[in-house]
């Protein structure tokens, strides 16, 4: 098979990285052939699929490496130490110099694609309907320059494209998928902006999500003078009615020979928009990468903007930032940082942004054992760990403390190990998003602890078995193992199957938003799950008894605009069981041509014991949150547990004075509730959050303790 990639200076598709980013497509030729002294290979690679610029004498880098798979052996020139590949490869290549009477050729590539389908269907009458439809696109590669390049397609087609695998997302964030699209993935990395863990300034996916791309143009390129600069645009929009417009550009500057900066702007314009729709989103921001210290220690970071208007006005503008200094060389080597997003930080029109109104500190070490080299029975083996303390930015919230710990190692039989271990919420925390906005919720403690192994890399058949398994301190419980196989089974021919087998049992999750009213004749639910101001009085089904509800009215304010009616978070006791399996194949036919399937099956059960219009939606008690007050809270009233299994009382906490002010709780965090009867087998302490003042309408009368207890009165 040919492949190409591209290694940025950073190292590849991620800074730091040494693996290629293989969405860059050249056209070239190469041959291999096996003689006397050993294996040959030869290479044929045309001038204007390079971009270098026009001199009379050149410098270019230079690198040979061989990956001998029979062997799990790699052989290249020249030799790069692991304990500074994480600081980037380009940089250490070797040099070829003296080059002359090169000259950068003109590249043009010009790709049209015609499509056409043909259906046939027999009415439900016996009358019989045809319908033939056809379509047709276009995909040009210009080189301007020697360095500057063009890219334009034209109504594109993206069929050959590899089906996005089937997903269940059960939690409050989107799922992210990976860009597979030719015209984005190529020269990706120069449109690269990261917030981490919490998504990116551009995310591709955003362009023809919601209607066809009728037509988008790239610019890329790197002028000698180190400046790399990206341009992007697209329209989008129905039956070639342009709706959507975005705009993309990046550039970034080499300082030296290992630091960048660099700036990014993005945008999505609307063609049309109503009254209660977004007019336009601007977002950017200003990234560095600096180097010291012979490429030893970098400090790097980014200070980012958004601005939107929505309704015809301008909403705040947000603002987010981070600051990072790490050392990237070394057997040990580690790292701090801190980032930041404020609430009003939204770039998720056209990047992606899993959660704003969070600041978060961040520590981490790794260590490569006796530098890296065999030992024991190890031919090698390191260790990482990073630690994390986050709050909400707004409130100033806490969000939990965590650390994750990974192990890994690869044994002298050539096997792979590898260990991690999870801890989140050590000392509690708040989560803001699994209410679905309505208001923060108490989170316990979580542990989790993974293991894989994976056989000899040398054979043809290879298993990689795993396990997962998380716990947290109010007796939930996730198990997932999973069993991967990779069988090289002819020259020509790849197979690989994936098992994966998960249970989840009472986990406490939320369930819906629900919609309560209190009525003359008793207290009624909402047929369906919407806010109060969507329902009408005949879309509420009455109760057979209050339950604790008696005390929602008197605690809290009622839903915005109404005496009677509020809008609450309902929770329950999960129980999931899922399985999940995937077949791969490969047929090569040459080294120009593959053909690859791939198979899905995904099978899933869940229960979460919380039923509409029945007695058990009387189960239902109130836990004291975020209560409504101005606009920067909630207009949620509470959040509500939600149990099938019994019917709540509520008390007061023996030993404890239950007025305000009066609790002492046995951890450093305010005010707190507690939770037990038959649907959970222990008692839970659980806290509540510091309800920040302009939140609050008569702090004073918020209970500083519930005891929820079917057993005793």
């Amino acid at each position: 098979m040919l492949a190409d990639g591209l290694l940025t200076s950073g190292g590849g598709p991620r800074p730091g990285g040494s693996e290629p980013d293989l969405s860059w497509d050249a056209v070239w030729e190469a041959a291999v052939a096996v003689v006397d002294s050993g294996w040959s290979v030869e290479m044929r690679i045309p001038y204007a699929m390079l971009r270098f610029p026009q001199a009379e004498v050149l410098t270019w880098g230079i690198s040979f490496r061989r990956d001998i798979a029979r062997l799990s052996e790699v052989d290249e020139w020249p030799f790069i130490p692991r304990n500074i590949r994480s600081s980037g490869v380009v940089a250490y290549f070797a040099r070829l110099e003296n080059l002359r009477g090169l000259h950068p050729g003109r590249n043009l590539q010009i790709t049209p694609y015609v499509v056409s389908n043909a259906t046939r269907l027999r009415q439900d009458d016996g009358q019989i309907s045809s319908e033939l439809d056809a379509d047709a696109g276009l995909d040009l590669k210009l080189g301007l320059t020697s360095s500057l390049i063009l890219d334009l397609t034209l109504n594109p087609d993206f069929g050959q494209v590899e089906v996005d695998p089937a997903v269940l997302n059960l939690t409050a964030f989107e799922t992210v998928f990976e860009e597979r699209r030719p015209f984005f993935t190529e020269g990706a990395q120069i449109f690269d902006f990261s917030y981490g863990r919490e998504g990116r300034l551009f995310y591709s996916r955003r362009i023809g999500a919601a209607e066809p791309i009728i037509g988008a143009a790239k610019l890329s390129g790197r002028t000698e003078s180190g400046l790399s600069l990206g341009l992007l645009g697209a329209t989008t929009g129905n039956d070639f009615q342009p709706e959507h417009h975005y705009l993309v550009g990046r550039l970034r500057q080499e300082l030296g020979t290992y630091s960048t900066v660099g700036g990014m702007v993005t945008g999505l314009f609307r063609q049309r928009s109503g009254d209660d729709e977004l007019r336009y989103s601007l977002a950017g921001g200003a990234d560095w990468d600096l180097r010291f210290g012979g490429n030893t220690f970098r400090f790097g970071g980014h200070l980012s903007f958004s601005h939107r208007q929505v309704n015809g006005q301008d909403a705040p503008t947000g603002l987010a930032t981070a600051l990072r200094l790490e050392r990237l060389q070394g057997v040990w080597t580690y790292g701090a940082g801190l980032d930041g997003f404020d609430d009003h930080f939204n770039v998720n029109e056209a990047g992606l942004l899993r959660r704003n109104n969070l600041v978060r500190l961040w520590m981490r070490l790794e260590h490569q054992f006796n530098n890296n080299r065999p030992f024991g029975p190890f031919q090698r083996a390191d260790a990482f760990i990073f630690s994390w303390h986050q709050r909400s930015y707004r409130e100033g919230l806490y969000m939990g403390s965590g650390f994750f710990m990974r192990a890994g190692a690869l044994t002298r039989g050539f096997a792979e190990l590898a260990l991690r271990i999870r801890g989140d919420y050590l000392w509690g925390g708040y989560d803001l998003y699994e209410a679905r906005g309505m208001g923060p919720i108490y989170q316990p403690r979580q542990f989790s602890i993974e293991g894989e192994y994976g056989s000899d890399t040398r054979r043809s058949l290879r298993l990689q078995p795993s396990f997962e398994l998380e716990l947290d301190e109010e007796g939930g419980r996730r198990l997932n193992t999973g069993l991967q196989l990779e069988w090289s089974a002819l020259d020509w021919l790849d197979l690989r199957t994936e098992l994966s087998l998960e249970q989840e049992h009472n986990l406490l999750r939320w369930a819906s938003n629900e919609s309560f009213a209190r009525l003359p004749d008793g207290w009624a639910i909402g047929t369906e799950s919407a806010a109060p101001d969507e329902l009408t009085e005949a879309d509420f089904t009455q109760l057979p008894s209050a339950g604790p509800l008696d005390e929602l009215a008197a605690r809290y304010d009622p839903y915005e605009g109404f005496s009677d009616r509020y809008y609450v978070a309902v929770f329950g006791r999960r129980d999931t069981r899922s399985l999940e399996l995937s077949l791969r194949s490969t047929l090569t036919f040459s080294p120009m041509l593959s053909v690859q399937s791939f198979t899905q099956l995904l099978l899933h059960v869940a229960a979460t014991p919380i039923h509409r219009s029945d007695s058990t939606k009387t189960r239902c008690f109130p836990s004291p949150t975020t209560p409504n007050g101005t606009s920067s809270c909630s207009t949620a009233s509470a959040s509500m547990w939600c149990s099938a299994g019994s019917t709540p009382r509520i008390g007061a906490l023996p030993g404890l004075d239950p007025r305000p002010g009066r609790l002492r709780p046995r951890r450093s965090v305010p005010a707190g509730f507690v939770v037990s009867g038959t649907d959970l087998p222990r008692t839970v302490a659980r806290h509540v959050p510091a309800v920040p003042q302009q939140c609050v309408h008569g702090q004073a009368d918020l209970p500083d303790l519930l005891l929820i207890n079917p057993e005793s009165p």
